[in-house]
């Protein structure tokens, strides 16, 4: 193959491997402090049915996934939820960043395989390392954007729960 074919096909697949992973963070995002005024206002009117249904509905999204798990907590002691919260959330965010990473690692190693097999293909082999690259330092924003809205959004979820129960 010639080098116009080479960086074509290596572009679409590093588009297409970047659309893949860009899907859950941008298909299954949340206005996290809108959410959780919904969940304040469903938990203080003692609608923990419905409040639970809420998260169900978006199962994907870390935050939703770590207030489903806080109402699935049994009790009213704020410290297990609170850590039930902190658990679940954590574990989701970790294992989205992570495919950022296989995925970014992935094209990295695409680009060495063209590196190698074809000479002069220097400028694919630098726009294939910038996209996984770029891939990478979004996963980690993201996640640390998560985990921001979730210190203060967390507390206010888990507060909530408390006061409802304790009703």
């Amino acid at each position: 193959m010639d080098d116009l074919t080479i960086s074509v096909v290596a572009t679409i697949v590093a588009c297409l491997a970047a659309g893949w992973v860009c899907f859950p963070w941008i298909a299954y995002a949340v206005n996290v402090p809108a959410f959780t005024n919904q969940i304040e206002k469903l938990a203080m009117a003692g609608n923990l049915d419905r409040a639970a249904k809420l998260c169900k509905a978006a199962p994907r999204v870390p935050f939703c996934a770590a207030t489903l798990a806080a109402l699935e907590t049994g009790g009213t002691d704020a410290e297990t939820l609170r850590q039930r919260f902190r658990e679940t959330l954590t574990a989701r965010v970790v294992a989205m960043s992570a495919s950022w990473i296989v995925v970014g690692a992935a094209i990295a190693g695409v680009a060495t395989a063209i590196a190698f097999a074809t000479s002069g293909a220097l400028p694919v082999i630098g726009a294939i390392c910038g996209i996984a690259a770029l891939m990478l330092v979004n996963a980690y924003l993201q996640a640390r954007k998560l985990a921001a809205a979730a210190v203060t959004e967390g507390e206010r979820v888990v507060k909530a729960i408390v006061a409802s129960r304790n009703q």
